[in-house]
């Protein structure tokens, strides 16, 4: 038992001793300049010459087995890369990055300078640029899914017998990505976190994999740019992609906003034209599949769907400015989305709990009325728009009418070149009087009494015109005419109210009485106004014939009642 004592305390002395001796060389800066170089070294050898790595400084931990480098810089030699370019051989994609500071955790620099292994808990990135650059299509390019992993294997298994990190957590990178056409696209910012990285034959044929690391997060706390000529801002409170089973990108907080702060009534004043202003908020956009080589190489927008939760929409017109010049003739909607400079391929857009509200000023300026649906679910699709051509469109939604009466709505894009559109729509029984938000400031009109017990109709149009078919059905209908002096409330015209009861409108249009249910109407678009102000003034038309007041208003003449 002596004996075996004292073998253990020389066994301990020694230990120590050639820990103390270890510890000394790990921390020595002999050993750091010897990696630096190493890494140096490697980096000019794997890349033939093309990129030159050089590094501020390296501080090795022996306690925590860590390591710190400092002012990290990877940069391609641009002469070397001309010459690769000029003879065709050049590789497909370029890189170039400084970073601030990078920090290993739990890694044995001693095994990967004997032993080529690198086995590392944390790998931890703070401050930098990295900028991505296309030069041509090949079998490194990003763009193609296997064989980037092969070769990136191959160049590990070169200086390395594996790789493997748990985590890897870069904060604050600027990115910078150009492609094939020149075009830029940057984001500040960055946060990336990859999880469970494995670079070895297991993981090379891994397909739940992406970057050979089981899941991979890249966030952004704020996203913010000027659109519309800087009239507005498009602006995000987070970015969120999760890639691992599933790919699903989340905007949190989406906002496009006027820039000036504003109200939309003070935006729509200072433009001085009859121009409808916006203001949008989504509180949530979530993204399925979402193609980021697509955007990034072919500037497409590509997906498997994508949901906006309780989007706000807010839109507002004023009458009293000057009407517009500009003629608004391929610019509905889906005209409008096939002309962006990126194309599109979106199977499904659903749309839960929104609300839109339409507000317009009237031609004398002293009010406002207001049309809104509220609770609106549904959704728009396939969205596929590209230069090879368009497929057709269809959206549907159900909504509450003025908060108040569920509705349901169908619009169809079929492909054509003159802007064909269909829209169809089922209003819920509802009374009269919650029309009076609109109906007062915009008319003159007051519905006093009245229940609409059915609503539907069903418009077909293109850019010039629009024929609709309305079916209505009513009761007990009630108005008075109404005037309104600057600065004082709605006064009641007497004799004008008894004349449009008695001798205008019908009080009553039930279902079998002596008149008709269904008119149809057609109205010739006024080519400075938009896409809804034709929906809207062909299915007025058709009310207007169903109450018995028919071809009346300042632009009868382009209105036609079969």
């Amino acid at each position: 038992m002596k004996r075996l004592v004292i073998i253990i305390l020389v066994l301990a002395a020694v230990g120590t001793a050639v820990y103390f001796v270890a510890r000394k060389y790990v921390e020595s800066p002999d050993l750091a300049r010897q990696l630096k170089e190493r890494l140096v070294q490697l980096v000019a050898e794997k890349s033939n010459g093309l990129y030159q790595l050089s590094i501020g400084e390296i501080n090795i931990d022996a306690d925590n087995t860590s390591a710190v480098l400092k002012d990290i810089r990877l940069q391609t030699d641009s002469v070397l890369l001309g010459q690769l370019i000029e003879n065709r051989v050049s590789p497909a994609v370029v890189y170039d990055f400084s970073l601030d500071n990078l920090i290993i955790k739990n890694v044995d620099i001693l095994s990967f300078l004997n032993e080529n292994s690198a086995r590392l808990k944390t790998i931890t990135v703070s401050g930098g640029k990295l900028v991505i650059r296309r030069l041509g299509r090949g079998k490194d390019s990003v763009a193609v899914a296997s064989e980037p992993r092969h070769e990136v294997l191959k160049s590990v298994r070169r200086s390395l017998r594996e790789v493997r990190i748990d985590t890897v957590h870069i904060n604050d990178i600027d990115f910078r990505y150009v492609n094939l056409k020149k075009q830029e696209q940057k984001l500040k910012k960055l946060h990336i976190d990859l999880y469970s990285i494995a670079i070895d034959s297991t993981a090379l044929h891994d397909s739940t994999r992406i970057f050979f690391a089981k899941q991979i997060m890249v966030s952004m706390d704020s996203i913010s740019l000027p659109v519309a000529k800087n009239m507005y801002r498009l602006s995000a409170e987070k970015l969120v992609l999760a890639a691992g089973e599933k790919r699903i990108t989340t905007i949190h907080q989406l906002r496009f906003l006027p820039v000036s702060g504003k109200s939309l009534e003070a935006l729509a004043a200072e433009t001085g034209k009859q121009r409808d202003v916006f203001r949008l908020k989504v509180s949530d956009l979530t993204i399925h599949d979402f193609d980021y080589m697509a955007l990034l190489e072919d500037s497409a927008i590509v997906a498997g769907s994508v949901i906006l939760k309780k989007p706000v929409l807010q839109v507002f017109n004023d009458k009293s400015q000057q009407p517009p010049t500009e003629s608004k003739v391929g610019k509905y909607p889906i005209q409008l989305l096939a002309k962006l400079p990126y194309g599109v391929r979106i199977p499904r857009v659903e749309i839960e709990q929104g609300s839109v509200t339409y507000q317009e000023k009237n031609e004398q300026g002293n009010d406002i009325g207001n049309i809104s649906f509220d609770q609106v679910n549904g959704s728009v699709g396939p969205l596929r728009f590209s230069s090879a051509g368009t497929f057709a469109v269809k959206a549907e939604f159900r909504a509450r009418f003025m908060s108040r009466s569920p509705m349901h709505v169908r619009f169809d894009f079929p492909v054509s070149r003159n802007g064909q559109f269909s829209v169809r729509a089922r209003f819920d029984p509802f009374e009269v009087e919650q029309l009076n938000q609109a109906a007062l400031p915009l008319g003159s009109m007051k519905l006093k009494e009245g229940k609409v017990t059915r609503l539907d109709f069903e418009i077909k149009g293109d850019n010039t015109s629009a024929t609709g078919t309305t079916t209505m059905n009513y009761e007990g209908l009630k108005v008075e005419v109404m005037k309104s002096d600057d600065g004082e409330d709605y006064k009641k015209r007497g004799l004008l109210t008894l004349f449009a009861n008695k001798f205008v409108l019908n009080k009553d249009n039930k279902p079998g009485d002596r008149h008709k249910d269904t008119y149809t109407a057609s109205y010739k678009r006024v080519t400075t106004k938009s896409y809804f102000n034709l929906v809207w003034k062909t299915l007025f038309y058709g009310v207007k014939a169903n109450t018995g007041v028919g071809l009346k208003g300042r632009d009868k003449e382009r209105a036609r009642i079969h």
